[in-house]
């Protein structure tokens, strides 16, 4: 009884929580690609001296890095403000 009331009550703030949901999965996403893309530059581009290749793999590696930074920050504020809402 008290599950699904809790159920209910969360349900009014669903659009915090599936923009939380959403934006967690694609956290996890870039989490899992961002060792691969640190090997194949470790060991493809940078033994066989293409470091005109190696420079833009980093550079695409650091932008992934920011964006999953600024993703983080993002599922975090609708995780508190979902909190916030909930409690008051």
């Amino acid at each position: 009884m008290i599950f699904i009331r809790y159920i209910k009550e969360t349900l009014r703030f669903k659009r915090f929580l599936v923009e939380a949901l959403i934006l967690m999965f694609l956290v996890s996403g870039i989490q899992l690609l961002l060792p691969q893309f640190i090997r194949v530059m470790l060991d493809d581009y940078i033994p066989n001296k293409k470091l005109h290749e190696a420079l833009l793999y980093f550079c695409f590696i650091v932008v992934a890095f920011l964006i999953r930074g600024v993703m983080m920050v993002r599922r975090n504020n609708q995780m508190l403000h979902f909190g916030y809402s909930f409690i008051s």
